[in-house]
């Protein structure tokens, strides 16, 4: 029900989370905000059903992108 990844930021930053579904409807639209070095980011995704979610983070400053696919049973 939660997603923890670590984030490395040389500053102060805020990051963009976005997860969707296989069918391309957002469930989850936060912003974080990170210190510099690393930073344990924690998501909840209780309320969604079990399947496959996309999630993508960015950061604009650094123009930062990464996606990942996510499996929750």
């Amino acid at each position: 029900g939660e997603v923890n990844f670590d984030f490395n930021s040389p500053v102060e930053s805020t990051i963009h989370i976005l997860m969707t579904d296989v069918t391309g409807r957002i469930v989850k639209d936060e912003y974080v905000t990170v210190k510099p070095g690393t930073t344990i980011v924690n998501t909840a995704i209780d309320e969604s059903a079990a399947g496959i979610y996309t999630m993508v983070i960015t950061e604009d400053k650094y123009s930062f992108r990464s996606v990942t696919r996510i499996v929750k049973y």
